[in-house]
């Protein structure tokens, strides 16, 4: 049986990132030639990106590699100059796990409920916020700040966003254009390292027959975006809302 004939129901997200990013879907980015043919488009486009392949790519296979093994199922990337030379300023992953085994775990109230938040303090310590917010896939749990990690022991701080979204088992009407939380008013507003402009970019969410909850949900979404850049933490977190603010859900019927 193929992969393809598993897939019981299938719940497409798009999101919108400015279009200087690299972005691809986890799964082919590590199993096929997708890397490299994302870095030969862009160089067709930019030839002087030429000399810089390798480094593009071996930037863009080590973050898929990592992405696979924490279970995304999308990301981007943009890097910290045009020759894609000089590391990654801003990184973008979306997860989606089942949720909580009791449905009543999974609404926008609960998850927050789930996640403390930490005051902003003079001293430049780690902080963090929570709260609802409504976008045109519904409502979400947003939690930003600097977050604190031991890498290989040492402290290591990220600007972060994450956006938690229950995942629908039918996916919603779309927002109007230029209403409040459609995609069309926000998707205007992204842009950030590298340029300007905007492009779309999808990914799935599976689940298995009969999945799903009472409630309609189908597990939670978390698009999760960071920078080591904690110098510019404000105008990181403007252009990560400004991105998760465009998360919206499309059906798409799988073949079987």
């Amino acid at each position: 049986m193929s992969a393809a004939a598993t897939r019981a129901a299938v719940s497409r997200f798009t999101l919108r990132v400015p279009d200087s990013w690299f972005e691809f879907d986890v799964w082919r980015a590590t199993r096929t030639g997708d890397l490299s043919r994302l870095v030969d488009a862009r160089i067709a486009k930019y030839p002087r990106l030429r000399p810089h392949r390798a480094t593009l790519l071996t930037l863009l296979r080590e973050l898929a590699e990592r992405a696979e093994r924490q279970g995304a199922v999308y990301g981007a990337t943009a890097t910290q100059d045009e020759e894609g030379t000089g590391g990654l300023v801003a990184t973008l992953l979306v997860f989606h796990t089942p949720g909580a085994d009791d449905p009543a775990g999974n609404t926008v109230t609960a998850i927050a409920s789930q996640v403390s938040a930490t005051a902003r303090t003079e001293s430049g310590e780690p902080w963090r916020t929570v709260e609802i917010v409504t976008i045109p896939a519904g409502e979400a749990v947003r939690v930003q700040g600097v977050e604190r990690h031991l890498v290989d022991g040492v402290p290591f701080e990220t600007v972060t966003m994450q956006t938690l979204v229950p995942v629908p088992t039918a996916a919603p009407e779309p927002a109007p254009p230029g209403s409040a939380g459609s995609a069309g008013s926000a998707g205007e507003s992204v842009d950030g390292p590298g340029g300007g402009g905007t492009m779309a970019a999808s990914g799935a969410v599976e689940s298995g027959e009969g999945a799903g909850d009472a409630d309609g949900t189908d597990g939670v979404l978390n698009v999760v975006l960071t920078s080591p850049h904690t110098a510019l933490a404000e105008e990181l977190l403007d252009l990560f809302g400004a991105i998760s603010d465009t998360l919206t859900w499309s059906p798409e019927t799988s073949s079987t």
